[in-house]
């Protein structure tokens, strides 16, 4: 069997939730890229990673991590998804939801995609300082 030509993928984006409507549209409900956390440790009840691939073919396997980006912990990560793509001018748009992650701590949080166990997408999640409204850690 052939390996797997692994995709690309447009900047990754958050949001609350994805809804799928009638005619081939989606909404996005709730797009951010910081949470201000009333205490800490702070859960996020839920919360979507939407990416838009491109390039591939083949069936891919995919995962999303979530990392404090200082310490490189993982803080937590998605069952892998087998994703196919029949050839290379396919766009997929590939949503991976997330409940109640907890965030212990402000900082920055690396959102990571996964193709193949290589890491092709990731975006920044800012978890704000609660006295500061601010990111900890250093600047």
């Amino acid at each position: 069997m052939a390996q797997p030509i692994v995709p690309f993928a447009r900047p990754l984006f958050l949001c609350d939730e994805v809804v799928a409507r009638d005619r081939g549209k989606v909404d996005f409900l709730g797009a951010f890229h910081g949470i201000s956390p009333a205490t800490y440790p702070h859960v996020q009840p839920k919360m979507c990673v939407v990416a838009h691939l491109s390039g591939g073919l083949g069936d891919v396997t995919t995962y999303v991590d979530i990392r404090h980006a200082e310490t490189g912990r993982l803080v937590a990560t998605t069952i892998p998804r087998l994703v196919s793509f029949p050839n290379r001018e396919v766009l997929l748009r590939l949503v991976q939801r997330f409940g109640a992650v907890e965030f212990a701590t402000p900082g920055i949080y690396l959102i990571e995609l996964c193709c193949e166990h290589m890491c092709i997408a990731d975006t920044r999640l800012r978890l704000r300082d609660l006295t500061s409204g601010t990111a900890g850690g250093p600047k």
